[in-house]
């Protein structure tokens, strides 16, 4: 385990201890201890879920986490420290598109979008 790694896993400990008075872990017994495995986060937060799982988990975690953020400074340095794999989201290409929207009645509705 890398050093990084080890120092992010104890902040979030920390974190988690002084966020959280009672964490329950339930069906920590169904994951099995070693081998291929993925675990999801119910996503609270985009650092809550990985805190919690650097927290609890008995084994090492490698993370994915959204391009757009990997690539910030700060937040993309420490990521890439512990060896975060960055993932491009279909959001993340999304063009700003001209158009004009046109009520035809309170029931139908025609959407005319120019995309460059």
């Amino acid at each position: 385990m890398n050093i990084a790694y080890y120092i992010v896993q104890n902040l979030a400990k920390s974190a988690v201890g002084i966020y959280f008075r009672k964490v329950y872990v339930i069906g920590e017994d169904n994951i099995p201890k070693d081998g291929p495995v993925i675990l999801c986060g119910n996503h609270s937060n985009q650092f809550i879920d990985p805190m919690m799982i650097l927290k609890f988990s008995k084994r090492k975690v490698n993370f994915t986490m959204a391009a757009t953020s990997y690539n910030k400074k700060i937040i993309g340095t420490c990521a890439k420290m512990i060896n975060v794999i960055p993932v491009n989201r279909p959001e993340d290409f999304r063009k700003k598109g001209t158009g004009k929207i046109k009520v035809l009645n309170s029931k139908e509705l025609k959407v005319f979008i120019i995309m460059f």
